[in-house]
């Protein structure tokens, strides 16, 4: 991926001032948000914000990010980028982002593709903790897509960088989605900045994209 040079983190760190409503989770339970579908060819990133408390005597953690009806999307890539604290402690905030882009071609024979993507999160590996879970109005700038693409320019799906720990994960099966989830990103970022109907205003920059990520 393409180094981005002095790019500003409040541009991620904004991203969770404006929002819709959330709901906090009990203790141990699933949050599950739909995300639109963008149209065919197009490619986009939404965000979602979670605040979580850990239960007694435990730090917190990322949270387990899944895709609800992976097995219904069929023609479209997706990858998940959780930013987050560095320092453990009983509480923090955490960013979701949500990198899809949608193909022409259709690779399964479903009948009817679902509008939207069901995105859930939990965390099984701390029962009592407690959360809430939004989704941001706010779009994503220019500069923080860069800060993005830079953090895992070296194939690595775990980064600190910026002043936060990030990780990268791939949001489809295996098979849907072979390619590893770093040239996946690569692909749908390439997308955003240069894509007629993705593209985004004034980024002076452009990513290597350099796998179709749908392969």
């Amino acid at each position: 991926m393409r180094t981005v040079i002095a790019l500003c983190v409040v541009g991620l760190v904004a991203a969770s001032v404006a929002s819709s409503p959330g709901a906090r989770s009990r203790a141990g339970g699933a949050k599950t948000v739909q995300i639109p579908m963008p149209p065919v060819q197009t490619a986009q990133v939404s965000v979602l914000t979670v605040k979580v408390t850990a239960s007694k005597g435990k730090t917190v953690t990322p949270p387990r990010i899944r895709t609800g009806n992976d097995s219904q999307l069929g023609n479209i890539s997706l990858v998940y980028v959780v930013s987050g604290p560095t320092k453990r402690s009983a509480s923090g905030t955490f960013n979701v982002y949500v990198l899809v882009k949608r193909f022409l071609q259709i690779r399964t024979l479903t009948a009817t593709l679902p509008s939207s993507i069901d995105v859930t999160v939990d965390y099984p590996f701390d029962t009592g903790a407690t959360y809430t879970l939004v989704r941001n109005s706010r779009p994503v700038s220019c500069e923080a897509l860069g800060e993005i693409d830079g953090v895992f320019e070296r194939g690595s799906s775990t980064s600190n960088a910026l002043g936060f720990t990030w990780t990268l994960s791939t949001g489809r099966s295996r098979s849907a989605q072979p390619s590893p989830p770093e040239e996946v990103l690569d692909n749908i970022v390439e997308s955003m900045v240069s894509q007629p109907g993705s593209r985004l205003p004034n980024c002076p920059w452009k990513p290597e994209g350099d796998d179709p990520g749908n392969t």
